[in-house]
């Protein structure tokens, strides 16, 4: 059985809880050491749950495997599409470029958007599922609720492929034990990044400067299909490329050939 980080952290906690709850009862300890253990712990949910790199809840894809460091490989994601107002023109880049890059799709929008969504298979993109409605209650949904919105996507996304989607990229990367549970049960696998881009908050200067300070070979660069960073991706795509970098699909690592 594979263990996640959460579980056993889980089991090392109620231990040492338990020694502290008996050595309270005991009169050995005051209630602070509990009350400080309850509050760690919390904290640490709350970190992991947020901070995709700590792959605490879900065994998360944030980086190209490292049998392929050397080549330079990138893999270039944007999220919450399809967008009428940028898609297109972010499809022309992409072309102009001869770039692939995988595309994480909101359900609602791909219904919105079909055509969008199917250009952007047609043309070569990989697409994923990026749930139904990316809600900010998404991360405290139900279990069941959680299923309908990946499913619901994964029908939306696999009429435009014709076949089967295994990519999923949770809304603001939040995670958490339900999510977990439903992305393996439905045998998913979870894409978060090791370069993020924070195109959505940072100014088109700052933005292409954090992008060239920090890319590394065989990272995973996250993005949004916004109107407001068009210029920011044409400028990264020619400083990647220039720097002798290749962008990749996912599926050429991560699917049986």
């Amino acid at each position: 059985m594979s263990w996640s980080k959460h579980r056993i952290f889980l089991i090392v906690f109620i231990l040492l809880f338990s020694v502290e709850l008996f050595a309270f009862s005991q009169g050995i300890i005051c209630i602070k050491p509990l009350l400080l253990s309850l509050f760690l712990y919390s904290i640490l949910l709350a970190l992991a749950s947020y901070f995709v790199g700590m792959r605490f809840y879900i065994p998360m894809i944030n980086h190209l495997p490292n049998t392929y460091k050397g080549q330079k490989y990138i893999v270039l994601t944007f999220d919450d599409g399809p967008n009428p107002n940028s898609t297109k023109a972010l499809l022309e880049l992409l072309e102009r470029h001869e770039v692939k890059a995988n595309f994480f799709l909101i359900g609602k929008h791909i219904e919105e958007h079909a055509d969008l969504a199917k250009e952007l298979h047609t043309r070569g993109h990989l697409l994923g599922n990026h749930s139904y409605s990316h809600t900010g209650f998404f991360p405290i949904s139900s279990t069941k609720k959680l299923r309908r919105e990946i499913e619901k996507t994964n029908k939306l996304l696999e009429a435009i492929s014709l076949k089967k989607n295994t990519y999923f990229r949770p809304p603001f990367g939040v995670t958490n034990p339900l999510i977990a549970k439903v992305v393996k049960d439905l045998n998913m696998k979870t894409i978060g990044w090791s370069l993020r881009s924070y195109d959505t908050v940072k100014s088109k200067t700052q933005l292409i400067q954090k992008l060239k300070s920090n890319l590394r070979d065989g990272d995973i660069v996250l993005m949004h299909d916004i109107e407001s960073s068009l210029d920011v991706v044409e400028k990264f795509i020619e400083y990647a490329k220039e720097n002798g970098y290749q962008f990749v699909l996912l599926s050429e690592f991560f699917e049986k050939k």
